[in-house]
């Protein structure tokens, strides 16, 4: 009579016990080899001398006895699974990327939380938080600003929580336009023990610090009419002061000026800087190392763009506010000569003073010197210096 040998090995996770496994053996008569033995017998020649109704009874009795016996197997077979230990489950989760392993006795918590700590450029925070205003101070703070100026205050009805006031660009419905006011919505934005959230908006998730609620608004709206517009200078300040500086920024300064050439200088800046790049760029120049080119150069809010007038030498580079270091008329007070550099044409001057400013490389700790001689009569390079140091790198640097 044949058998069935059935082999169920089972893995422990841990991870002091990964070389051990458990391997349970049973044996088990196969039931069809029975079955065929016993239809071989009565269809053998001894009992081919049987009645049709003798061998349905000897058939009947022989499935009877072979189901009660399939069934006693199983149960065997059920019981001694229930005898191995189970193993823990380990699912594996796929949250926002990144794989996260989480086992069956673990309960979800329901609420989401974002606990990341926003990286500002700027701390800008000294802006838009003021804790002791009251509602319409800021109403009439926010009145005259362009949609997304928001302020944060303490809340004087809820202990603990916050007031979002928020200018948007429409009144809510129903509001008919008056004389601004109506423009400035109010939010709560309400304490827990888990973090800050604003109140009433089922899809807002709780944020673990109100600087994390205030940079992912002013990424995407969420529930807010509006994204939230991190300020550049306090939105208190009068239009006059504002005008003033931010004003010129957002409109920006342009002129014509000749791109003598840049320098790599480590970490070096200041004056001394200065001073040694514009030697080494003239004594490229010079020495038709290097090619001096007619640029237009325009300094903003931005940082510091250069383009190519004569598309010759490259088109477009541009160098962002916060990677410009320094600036600095020659000290020494040499003169460039532009009338070999590409794009010079008459009225432009001959004799030039030059200048120059320090900006970080990209990706890099390092600085570069890129170094310039005045064109046009209209714009020297003193006013050039000037506005980057004292609007552009005064406004950075507040």
């Amino acid at each position: 009579m044949s058998e069935t040998t059935i082999e169920i090995h089972f893995k422990n996770t841990s991870s002091s016990q990964r070389q051990n496994q458990n391997t349970i053996t049973m044996i088990r008569p196969s039931t069809s080899s029975r079955l065929n033995d016993i239809v071989s017998l009565a269809s053998s020649e001894e009992s081919s001398d049987l009645s049709e109704a003798e061998e349905k009874h000897l058939v009947d009795a022989t499935s009877s006895s072979s189901e009660k016996e399939t069934e006693e197997e199983e149960e065997e077979f059920v019981d001694e699974m229930k005898k191995v230990p189970r193993q823990e489950l380990i699912v594996e989760k796929r949250v926002g990327g990144i794989l996260k392993h989480s086992s069956g006795g673990m309960k979800k918590d329901p609420s989401e939380i974002i606990h990341h700590h926003p990286l500002f450029v700027k701390d800008t925070s000294k802006y838009w938080y003021k804790p002791t205003i009251s509602r319409e101070q800021a109403i009439n703070m926010l009145r005259d600003k362009s949609p997304g100026t928001f302020v944060v205050r303490d809340s004087n009805s809820f202990p603990g929580a916050f007031g979002l006031a928020l200018k948007v660009s429409t009144p809510p419905p129903g509001v008919n336009p008056g004389d601004g006011t109506e423009l400035v919505r109010h939010f709560l934005i309400e304490p827990s023990p888990k973090g800050v959230k604003l109140k009433g908006c089922n899809n807002e998730p709780v944020f673990g610090s109100l600087s994390a609620l205030v940079y992912q608004h002013s990424i995407t709206a969420l529930a807010l009419p509006t994204k939230l517009v991190l300020p550049d200078f306090d939105p208190a300040a009068t239009p006059e002061h504002v005008s003033a500086t931010q004003a010129l920024l957002e409109q920006g300064a342009a002129c014509n000026v000749v791109y003598v050439g840049s320098v790599d200088v480590e970490s070096l800046t200041g004056l001394e800087c200065v001073k040694r790049s514009i030697a080494t760029c003239s004594q490229r120049a010079f020495n038709q190392d290097n090619r001096a080119v007619s640029v237009h150069f325009k300094v903003s809010s931005q940082g510091v763009t250069l383009t190519d007038n004569t598309r010759k030498i490259f088109f477009r580079r541009h160098f962002n506010v916060q990677s410009v270091i320094f600036a600095g008329m020659d000290p020494i007070e040499r003169r460039f000569e532009n009338s070999h550099a590409l794009g010079f044409h008459e009225g432009c001057i001959s004799q030039a003073r030059m200048f120059a400013f320090v900006a970080r490389i990209p990706s890099s700790s390092e600085n570069a010197c890129h170094v310039f001689a005045e064109l046009e009569p209209e714009q020297p390079a003193t006013a050039v210096v000037n506005f980057i140091n004292k609007v552009m790198l005064a406004q950075k640097n507040r």
